[in-house]
C-alpha cells in the first residue's frame, strides 16, 4: 500500500461522513492495523485478530499455527 493510499484510508476513517459497507470495512481495517501496531505480546495480537474476525465476518474465533522454519508445528 502506498503512503497516499494509507493517508486516504486514514482520512476516511476519521471523517464524519455517512459510511457505507465499503467505508465500514476500510474503517475496520484501519482500526485493526492501528491495534496490531500497538500489540506488544502474542496475546495482544490474538486478541486483536479475534476481535477483528468477529467484527468482519462474525467468526467465533481465530487459529494460530506456529511454524519452525518452513515446517508447521502440529498442535
Amino acid at each position: 500500500m502506498s503512503t497516499g493510499e494509507a493517508l486516504m484510508m486514514l482520512d476516511l476513517a476519521t471523517s464524519d461522513a455517512p459510511r457505507g459497507p465499503t467505508d465500514t470495512a476500510l474503517l475496520t481495517l484501519v482500526e485493526t492495523i492501528e491495534a496490531l501496531a500497538g500489540a506488544r505480546t502474542i496475546d495482544d495480537v490474538a486478541s486483536v485478530a479475534r476481535s477483528s474476525a468477529r467484527q468482519i465476518s462474525g467468526a467465533d474465533g481465530v487459529a494460530f499455527v506456529p511454524r519452525r522454519g518452513r515446517l508447521l508445528v502440529p498442535g
